[in-house]
């Protein structure tokens, strides 16, 4: 078993966004933390979504192999900062614990904010659901259902110069796979194996902020196999960040910091692992011109510890990470005073070079966002 996409899809599951612009942050290092006053903050911090006036917003990009034909759309709405409402749609949600495939369903998401002066209060609500059933070849049938409730209540709290944001998340999960894994096995799963918290605080003045991070999450791996119950333990999710945000200038934004990650994870009393890495995000945007802009994020992984346990025996690796200088490049262009639409520049195209250099087909663009503000 991988718990490693189990984990990346856990916190997808929890984090579905409402009115996102999820591909400036992608192209800017992929850390919605440092970024103060994106519209992406409600992901996480759902009392951030009194924060961003009236907007929507569209997500076009590469979904999973199981395309339904649409993509993720969002509407947000704020009355006077005491109340805001957003809701989006076709948002993929994924089933964690599930042994082999990570089923999925797309939902929707809906997000209440209310302000109390310097407090703001939300919550934020997945739900979603699929029922498949398929026979592709001759005596060959498998379908499964699946339900998804995904709660995170938060609060937030600002004043001149600092600011905290904080919530909990809970995503319960329903499902029964009848045949799709084994064609004479019937698993299935209920109850809440996701549990979290997100915390974030930060200082400073309108054009720098310090910023300190941290989520925590629990993921419990168990399921129904044929009537007999099976698990895989637990894993302990743990982030801690700090960083800067700088704002030197009004068409320039910079962000930098530090990141350490420690995931134990255990399968029983003697068997189990430890892994802590500690790396940097370092991104830009500015604008070239009154109507585009580019952005640019750079990642890696520096310091890496892994501790493997069964039974009476151990074994440890520490160093510095085997990995490699993940960059990023977007560009996003204002359309009015109104539009922004962003662009995050496909890898193939961006490190390979176009068709009539390369001969292979590349995207222009691996995702773009469109964001309408009114």
């Amino acid at each position: 078993m991988v718990k490693h996409w189990k984990k990346v899809i856990a916190i997808l599951a929890m984090v579905a966004s409402v009115s996102a612009t999820e591909t400036r942050v992608a192209t800017m290092g992929g850390d919605v933390d440092l970024l103060i006053n994106d519209e992406q903050n409600v992901t996480l911090y759902p009392s951030t979504v009194l924060n961003f006036g009236k907007m929507a917003t569209l997500e076009f990009g590469t979904l999973p192999s199981w395309n339904m034909g649409t993509y993720p759309a969002g509407l947000l709405i704020t009355n006077n900062n005491k109340m805001a409402f957003g809701i989006l749609g076709n948002r993929p949600i994924y089933m964690t614990n599930h042994p082999t495939n990570p089923l999925r369903v797309n939902a929707y998401s809906f997000v209440l904010g209310m302000g109390m002066g310097n407090l703001n209060l939300g919550v934020q609500v997945n739900m979603g659901m699929r029922n498949l059933s398929q026979t592709p070849a001759k005596d060959t049938t498998y379908s499964y259902n699946a339900m998804f409730l995904g709660i995170m209540p938060g609060i937030s709290y600002t004043n001149d110069n600092m600011g905290i944001d904080a919530s909990l998340n809970f995503a319960m999960q329903h499902w029964k796979d009848e045949g799709y894994t084994a064609p004479t096995d019937t698993l299935k799963f209920a109850g809440i194996p996701t549990i979290g918290m997100n915390f974030r605080f930060f200082n400073g003045s309108r054009t720098q902020k310090t910023i300190a991070a941290m989520h925590i999450n629990f993921f419990k791996d168990a399921y129904e196999q044929n009537g007999t119950t099976f698990s895989n333990g637990s894993t302990l999710d743990i982030d801690a960040k700090i960083g800067k945000y700088m704002h030197p200038m009004r068409w320039v934004n910079i962000i930098g910091g530090l990141n350490l990650n420690v995931e134990n994870v255990s399968i029983n009393d003697s068997t189990g692992s430890i892994a802590i890495n500690s790396g940097f995000v370092l991104g830009g945007e500015t604008l070239v011109s009154s109507k585009l802009g580019f952005r640019t994020g750079i990642t890696r992984n520096i310091f890496t510890y892994n501790k493997n346990k069964n039974g009476s025996t151990s074994n440890s690796t520490m160093g510095f990470a085997d990995a490699p200088l993940n960059v990023a490049i977007g560009a996003y262009l204002n359309v009015g005073s109104n539009v922004r639409i962003d662009a995050n520049i496909a890898h193939d195209l961006l490190f390979n070079g176009p068709y009539f250099l390369t001969g292979t087909p590349s995207q222009l663009a691996s995702t773009v966002s469109a964001i309408v503000k009114f």
